[in-house]
């Protein structure tokens, strides 16, 4: 039987290699305006992926090592990890 992953909040770092950054998959769907002007010079696409729908995973990933770390809840985790 595998190991259950604990909750993200329960590591400081990836116990498998130290590593100190992890990742959540992410899948979006929808579609978007990509801006161009007749000049060619550079437009504005600040908005670009305003209309994707965002879905997170529910695993956390080690940048380093790519090993399954925790559990992820993106309603309540997300605001914890952000800068």
């Amino acid at each position: 039987m595998a190991k259950r992953l604990p909750p993200i909040t329960e590591l400081t770092a990836c116990p498998h290699c130290g590593g100190d950054e992890f990742y959540v998959v992410q899948r979006y769907k929808g579609t978007g305006n990509y801006n161009r002007r007749f000049d060619g010079g550079s437009a504005d696409n600040t908005t670009m992926y305003d209309c994707l729908k965002e879905v997170a995973g529910k695993i956390a990933f080690c940048v380093d090592c790519n090993v399954a770390l925790a559990r992820w809840d993106q309603e309540a985790n997300n605001d914890l990890y952000v800068n």
